[in-house]
């Protein structure tokens, strides 16, 4: 007996259609990932499910048809946690959390003692038990999206629709709330849908993972079959965890794939089992080919100009209100790419506003090439030339399409033509240009605010998780993108929570803790020594291969192994 069944679903926005003639089902007690690049109709999909868009098809939940549900009883069967929630309420923690009950409750009746308890509860298991009494608005934005969830979780309904849930989390805090969900899941049998693009964690604990291309289903099957079934197809192949990519790309051809480890410690029993690794150790830090390691060597020859000083700045949001920074001190180099990472509310995104100039410090000093950064943005020859993507890209769209905007920037900074064409291009835009940004993925959302900000060719950009919601495989070009502009001498820091990302492309990484920076220096630097705060690879090598911090340098070091025990 199936508890969801999906048929022929298809849907869309604005007359485009985006998914088509999807059917597929899913089993009481299970949970499923939906997986793809930007565009391909993950988030369509979940809200068509939700009943949150006009659609063609079915979806049968147990015998009840979504699509004849009231709200209240949608409600009470289905919990949905969109990409982009775009809340804000002058509520506390727990009352936010209370909304939960809703469904259950008559207009005028309050929230029982139980309730309140069980709010509580759900908040202790995102980790935000004691701020219960805190304001919403005072929260980052992830752990605004923690709250979120807790909310979701309170009604204990038999089917979980998440979209991108952790995307805005810290790995740590992503990691703790996929804990949280396999324990629902487990102990109370919830069945969860969930569209993610952070599979180290997601891989091991799904049941079956289903591949979406261009609005129409070309894979489902279980985790371990995921890398036989994908062999060959760059695309899907790219989004796979670290350890199911090292053991697919360490296997000889022709060898199945089926059954790749799923977790580190078994990719790292992988490793010690499969290959001669002693016997290559001491060429490790000759042979180093990590992004970073050539990152650090690049800056070495570059032009390190300190563009933006801060100096023992501190801020906060009110008189009344608590630091969020604490005396940072914080340099932004010409030429050089720069990742400030760290957990949720650790000030990271405060710090990136201040360094832009966008917020003032009640204490310290922010300058701009040694002039303080208000007289520089007073300067009418400024305009543009500090670009800041904040973290909820809607905020840079104000009309109907893409294009339109595009467009309108561009007569702003007088560009010709050729100089939007361009930026499409390079973000691989063509597809949305006609679309409202309202209707079109996260990750496309993203691509579309960058290419905003790149119109106006700024000598220093201010990057606010501006990997959110990216596929893999454009991030890859993304990566190189911001390399070759670092290359041509442009500033660029960058706010995120992908350490993946930061290890592989960055020249220096800044970690953040209350508010100041307390560890900075390459990737390498940063991450290698962390036991927590690291990449998978870093994890699945620690003790085995020296400095590795990408699935390509151990991909790289075990087949240089392989290849000399064979020729020994």
């Amino acid at each position: 007996m199936n508890l969801l069944t999906v048929t022929n679903l298809s849907a869309g926005y604005a007359g485009k259609q985006v998914i088509k003639d999807i059917s597929f089902f899913v089993a009481p007690k299970t949970i499923v990932g939906i997986l793809g690049a930007n565009g391909c109709g993950k988030t369509t999909l979940i809200k068509a499910i939700a009943n949150l868009l006009p659609h063609t098809g079915s979806c049968q939940l147990d015998d009840t048809y979504l699509e004849n549900a009231s709200p209240r009883q949608l409600a009470l069967l289905c919990g949905y946690i969109p990409q982009k929630s775009g809340i804000s309420i002058d509520l506390t923690l727990l009352d936010v959390v209370l909304m939960g009950f809703n469904p259950k409750l008559s207009l005028l009746q309050s929230p029982t003692e139980q309730m309140k308890k069980e709010a509580f509860d759900a908040l202790c298991s995102v980790g935000l038990g004691s701020r219960k009494d805190d304001n919403f608005q005072q929260l980052s934005e992830g752990q605004k999206q923690l709250c979120l969830l807790a909310r979701t979780f309170v009604l204990k309904r038999r089917l979980l629709l998440l979209d991108e849930p952790t995307s805005q989390l810290d790995p740590i805090a992503a990691g703790e709330f996929f804990n949280t969900l396999k324990r629902i899941n487990s102990e109370l049998g919830t069945t969860v849908i969930i569209t993610e693009h952070r599979l180290e964690n997601l891989f091991p604990m799904v049941d079956r993972v289903v591949f979406m291309r261009s609005g129409s289903i070309v894979s489902n099957c279980s985790p371990a079959d995921a890398a036989e079934k994908l062999r060959g197809d760059d695309e899907f192949f790219s989004v796979l965890p670290s350890s199911v990519r090292i053991f697919a790309k360490t296997r000889q051809n022709g060898q199945n794939l089926r059954g790749a480890p799923l977790e580190v410690r078994s990719a790292r029993d992988y490793l010690l089992n499969n290959f001669s690794l002693d016997s290559c150790r001491y060429k490790a830090s000759e042979n180093r080919i990590s992004a970073s390691a050539k990152a650090e060597s690049s800056k070495n020859s570059k032009n390190t100009e300190t563009v933006i000083s801060v100096r023992e700045a501190w801020f906060r949001y009110e008189k009344d209100s608590k630091d969020i920074l604490c005396g940072m001190n914080f340099d932004v180099h010409a030429g050089e790419l720069t990742c400030i990472v760290g957990g949720n509310g650790a000030g990271k995104t405060t710090a990136l506003m201040t360094a832009a100039g966008v917020f003032a410090p009640y204490r310290g000093k922010v300058k701009y090439r040694g002039k303080p950064i208000s007289t520089f943005r007073k300067d009418k020859g400024s305009a543009g030339k500090i670009g800041v993507l904040v973290q909820n890209p809607l905020c840079c769209f104000v009309m109907d399409s893409v294009a339109e905007e595009l467009e309108a920037a561009a007569k702003a900074y007088k560009l010709p033509r050729s100089g939007i064409e361009e930026v499409i291009d390079i973000m691989q835009l063509q597809s949305v240009l006609n679309s409202n940004p309202y209707d079109i993925s996260g990750g496309e959302l993203q691509r579309a605010a960058i290419a905003k900000l790149l119109l106006s060719k700024p000598e220093v950009i201010f990057l606010d998780e501006a990997t959110k919601g990216m596929d893999a495989f454009f991030k890859a070009e993304f990566g190189a993108l911001l390399r070759r502009l670092a290359a041509r001498g442009t500033a660029i820091v960058l706010v995120s929570h992908d350490i993946e990302f930061c290890a592989e492309f960055a020249d220096r990484c800044a970690m953040f803790f209350n508010g100041t920076v307390i560890a900075e220096g390459t990737p390498h630097d940063v991450f290698l020594g962390n036991s927590f705060y690291t990449t998978s690879a870093c994890r699945i090598s620690r003790g085995i291969i020296p400095d590795a911090l990408t699935s390509e340098q151990i991909i790289d070091y075990a087949n240089r192994c392989e290849r000399k025990k064979n020729d020994d």
